[in-house]
């Protein structure tokens, strides 16, 4: 019973924000009066019924979660060898530092326009999503390496840990949870910029595709339907992900 109470009050808490900003949205549509400005939460649920209704909607939101996911994962990978490797090869972190640099001070505008002339259509936003996770696991894998308790390290050796033992008993629990907070920060910059791609590139079948063409015939409805299944989605991605961390921190 004692477990249950504070998941209710979370969830009560949780429910009371939602609709206290539903009902701020609620009321700047009546005081502004006009659809093409800001619609009515209840236009915008009609509307985003009717895109549940159709299978061009559901395969938009299938191909776009699939391209976002894939580049956030190989940003994850590249980030993570990345950092393992700069921290090994002093060289190497001299070299691409500055690339790293350059991928978070260049607008994810200019890179995609760049893309558009180097990439096919429906690869750009996996391109666009990898660049810009990479960075931000990198630049943690580094530090989270090097905040490493030496003194640790050395006691196992003094009890004569092997290397694996050391690296998973001593060494990796430091670094997991500035890894996985990374992971999760570098999440929703995912889903930013990968949609940004598909909305400026334009591939068949996207999230992206549906937000420019609401736009681009001022469907203000529309636009705020598609942006709140874009919310969903990445909420919930975020959601798992910590989930899947929090139970795997609890069996280690």
């Amino acid at each position: 019973m004692t477990s249950i109470l504070p998941v209710s009050k979370r969830i009560l808490k949780g429910l009371t924000v939602f609709a206290f900003w539903i009902g701020v949205w609620y009321l700047l549509a009546l005081a502004v009066n006009q659809e093409l400005l800001i619609p009515t939460p209840h236009k915008t649920l009609l509307v985003l019924l009717e895109f549940a209704k159709t299978a061009k909607f559901w395969l938009s939101v299938l191909f776009s979660t699939l391209r976002i996911v894939s580049g956030f994962l190989i940003g994850v990978c590249i980030g993570a060898l990345g950092g393992i490797l700069s921290v090994k090869i002093k060289l190497f972190d001299t070299v691409l530092s500055p690339i790293l640099h350059l991928a978070r001070a260049v607008p994810v505008a200019s890179f995609i326009l760049l893309a558009y002339v180097w990439i096919k259509t429906n690869f750009i936003p996996v391109f666009i999503t990898a660049l810009m996770v990479a960075p931000i696991v990198w630049a943690t894998t580094v530090t989270a390496i090097r905040g490493i308790d030496k003194s640790l390290v050395e006691m196992g050796q003094v009890f004569r840990l092997s290397k694996r033992e050391i690296l998973l008993k001593i060494k990796f629990p430091q670094i997991a949870p500035a890894f996985i907070s990374s992971v999760v920060t570098a999440l929703g910059l995912a889903w930013k910029s990968g949609v940004a791609a598909e909305v400026i590139c334009y591939p068949e079948q996207s999230i992206g595709r549906l937000l420019y063409n609401a736009k681009t015939y001022l469907e203000t409805p529309e636009t705020f339907a598609v942006t709140i299944v874009i919310v969903i989605i990445s909420i919930a991605l975020e959601w798992l992900m910590k989930h899947f961390a929090r139970r795997w921190a609890q069996n280690d």
